[in-house]
């Protein structure tokens, strides 16, 4: 499994972001792996009907399409060249032991807005996240627009870190 070409592209919404995203297209049909990388990757959320795959690896998100692997936020492109080797070094190796795992399609369910919520601190509208209140945010983060530690609320308290793991639980991240 090898990359063929890659494409580095800013999103629209991020244009002035420092950051950058690659789209790599590789020299195999990744569809029929998907279901041994979902079982095999904690954080994956698979969506069968649609054939793609999304998880995150070292707080990069990827995406894995037919016979295109995306992978966001690089600084530099040494840094993204190195990850997008590991995560062809992972996905070769899932595919080596895939006579060995039980492959899983079950669709990853995003949870209710309402299930985010709760988990938020919901103090008085600080717009400390940017968004008008917590349930703005929880929408937003249930839609993948926001990350969790945005909540500058939920990150500052004690049991912050405790929170935040269960949030990125909730959501599959």
């Amino acid at each position: 499994m090898e990359i063929k070409e890659y494409k580095i592209f800013a999103p629209a919404c991020e244009a002035s972001s420092q950051e950058v995203n690659y789209n790599l297209t590789i020299d195999e049909d990744l569809t029929e792996l998907l279901p041994y990388i979902n079982r095999e990757i904690e954080s994956a959320r698979f969506n069968p009907k649609a054939s793609f795959l999304k998880f995150m690896h070292e707080g990069h998100k990827v995406v894995l399409d037919h016979s295109t692997v995306s992978i966001a936020k690089f600084a530099d492109e040494d840094s993204a060249m190195k990850f997008a080797g590991e995560i062809m070094d992972m996905l070769s190796d899932i595919k080596a032991r895939k006579d060995s795992i039980e492959p899983d399609n079950t669709a990853f369910e995003p949870p209710s807005v309402i299930e985010v919520l709760k988990l938020l601190p919901r103090k008085a509208p600080c717009n400390e996240c940017g968004y008008p209140a917590c349930m703005a945010f929880a929408a937003a983060l249930r839609q993948e627009e926001a990350e969790p530690r945005d909540c500058k609320v939920l990150v500052g308290q004690e049991d912050g870190e405790e929170k935040l793991a269960a949030l990125e639980n909730l959501l599959g991240m």
